[in-house]
């Protein structure tokens, strides 16, 4: 299932596109750092496992986890794999966190076309060469949504 094989009370589930690998990791190293016992991550390219179909993998993974964030950047915004996972995750009632690099090329004149599924969906912005704050910023949000209970899970690991 997941890197570790162990199962985790908590699963954050990571979209993002491959080149933005390095605003992944320092997510990633975020989130550890809430909780290291209880939350893992889920990244499609860590988990990649040869002849396995990946859809199903990745439907499975959003499945079990607790929440989804959805790294949207200008190498992303247009990623239809990405609009994809994210309308899985609403429709599977996960609680969805758009952490957006805040400097986007038209990202106002086309924040429909570009954001789909998350309009209304409350975004984090970032700044792509200084991303600290807006780290903060997500980290709060996760933190917040794990005391509130919205970690709820809401099917059996599989």
């Amino acid at each position: 299932m997941f890197k570790s094989q162990k199962k985790y009370e908590n699963i954050i589930f990571i979209s993002y596109n491959i080149q933005d690998s390095d605003v992944a990791d320092k997510i990633s190293e975020m989130i550890k750092s809430i909780d290291m016992t209880s939350i893992d991550i889920y990244r499609y390219n860590e988990h990649n496992e040869g002849g396995r179909n990946s859809v199903d993998k990745i439907k499975k993974a959003i499945k079990n986890s607790n929440a989804m964030v959805v790294l949207l950047t200008d190498k992303s915004i247009n990623s239809s794999y990405i609009n994809q996972e994210i309308g899985f995750a609403i429709c599977k009632g996960k609680p969805v966190i758009p952490f957006v690099q805040s400097d986007i090329p038209n990202l106002k004149e086309n924040l429909e076309e570009y954001l789909g599924m998350l309009i209304g969906i409350e975004r984090i912005h970032f700044d792509i060469k200084n991303p600290k704050k807006g780290l903060e910023e997500l980290r709060n949000s996760l933190d917040k949504l794990k005391r509130e209970n919205a970690f709820r899970r809401r099917y059996p690991i599989e």
